[in-house]
């Protein structure tokens, strides 16, 4: 018989139960060992147990451990996310690794997944109003050939177009029932429209009043026709109606007029059905390259907010009453060597005392190549920052925006960087 009281018992302890009554073990620094089985000291005598044994049940309970231990955290994560305020979905392009990727981000965990292995293009990453589809560009071929995509982030990407050529800068009508793009074909940009499956695909333009066509679309307010501008006309936006029957040239009207300020109009946003944001050369000279804002009603000239520091076309984007935009000083005399991010209220577009005075600069060193980004409830905007040859993107509590507060205090800056652009978009409610 081995006498246990000769061991050294002070190495740890495992409890276990049999037949319900918990059994403490005791595993020593040295187990001798009788007829190949080794022999512990414990309340209820001498336990035999083979070697191996042993090992599959020390393996079995540090897995275990392991599983609760993953689940643990799972359940925290779960559980903190919930008690965060909820911030949405937001897809963003970058190139953190050469080429183009997309990711989905959950932006109150921050966890962001890849979500297909394509040759995406930087150009357009847009969200249909119903938050059910992202449209994304694809680029087809070495010569410049595109294509656009839908995807709804529960299978494939869905191909709506194949033309030749480059088919760029897709954007939804307000209901989500038709996307207006520009294909290029191999010649003059001309803008189309197709449904949200890539049936039905018309031209909206090709008058021959149009000398040089921008090819950037945009619905407007009330989503009954597409505007555009047209580098060869540059004291007025045209209007097409979305429900025209081709060929639409007839339809075509003037929608606003910069009331004879000769502006060449790069993109623009309209805040409702009488004012608008523009970015615009005034081929005056006296000017520059600058933001401006007009209301068609008070029939004054476009009233200019700062000068851009190149020939970017400046991001814009809207929320309610408040427009985001990216441009540089806004003094003319200024140095205007770096972009930065603004936030005006809508109200002052058209008012007498204007909107140069109620201009808030919120951030410097904004990336004007990139996105801005609102949160479906406005309570966010996302931007890029562009510091060191490395683009950041950023989050801004605009929640400083309505007590009056200093703005700066309020951005967040997220770990996801990138060497050459990030393109935000973030979801809208799904509905």
């Amino acid at each position: 018989m081995v006498n246990p009281s000769l061991w050294v018992l002070r190495f740890y302890t495992l409890q276990y139960a049999v037949n319900s009554e918990k059994l403490n073990i005791w595993i020593p620094y040295a187990s001798p060992t009788v007829n190949g089985w080794k022999v512990y000291a414990g309340h209820h005598g001498l336990v035999f147990q083979s070697g191996v044994a042993l090992m599959i049940r020390l393996v079995l309970r540090l897995y275990g451990g392991l599983l609760c231990a993953c689940c643990g955290l799972a359940l925290f994560a779960l559980l903190a996310g919930k008690m965060l305020p909820y911030m949405g979905e937001m897809a963003y392009i970058s190139t953190d690794h050469v080429f183009n990727r997309i990711y989905l981000m959950d932006v109150q965990r921050g966890i962001s997944l890849y979500q297909e292995r394509t040759y995406v293009n930087d150009c357009c990453l847009t969200w249909s109003p119903d938050g059910q589809k992202l449209t994304l560009v694809v680029d087809m071929s070495s010569d410049g050939s595109t294509d656009i995509f839908t995807m709804d982030m529960k299978g494939p990407p869905l191909r709506l177009t194949s033309a030749t050529g480059a088919d760029l800068y897709p954007v939804w009508s307000p209901d989500s029932q038709q996307i207006a793009y520009t294909s290029f074909g191999y010649g003059d940009p001309q803008i189309y429209l197709m449904n949200p499956d890539g049936s039905q695909q018309h031209r909206i333009t090709g008058s021959q009043k149009l000398v040089n066509l921008n090819p950037r679309p945009v619905w407007s307010a009330n989503g009954r026709s597409v505007l555009f501008s047209d580098f060869g006309n540059v004291d007025s936006l045209f209007a097409v109606p979305a429900d025209c029957t081709e060929p639409c040239d007839a339809a075509i009207h003037m929608d606003f007029s910069t009331n004879g300020l000769a502006l060449m109009t790069t993109n623009f946003l309209p805040v409702d059905e009488n004012r608008i944001l523009l970015a615009a050369f005034d081929q005056t000279g006296k000017g520059g390259y600058g933001v401006y804002v007009l209301d068609k009603v008070s029939g004054k000239t476009p009233e200019m907010l700062t000068i851009n520091p190149d020939l970017a076309s400046p991001a814009v984007a809207i929320y309610n009453n408040w427009i985001a935009f990216v441009s540089g000083d806004a003094n003319p005399a200024g140095e205007n060597n770096t972009s930065n991010l603004y936030m005006i209220d809508s109200a002052c577009i058209g008012a007498a005392e204007g909107c140069a005075g109620e201009l808030q600069k919120i951030a410097t060193q904004v990336n004007p190549d990139d996105n801005l980004s609102w949160s479906p409830d406005g309570r966010w905007l996302a931007f890029v920052t562009y510091i060191n040859r490395t683009s950041q993107l950023n989050l801004l509590d605009t929640s400083c925006l309505q007590t009056a507060e200093d703005c700066s205090g309020s951005i967040r800056t997220l770990p996801i960087t990138s060497i050459r652009y990030i393109r935000p978009a973030w979801r809208p409610s799904i509905r």
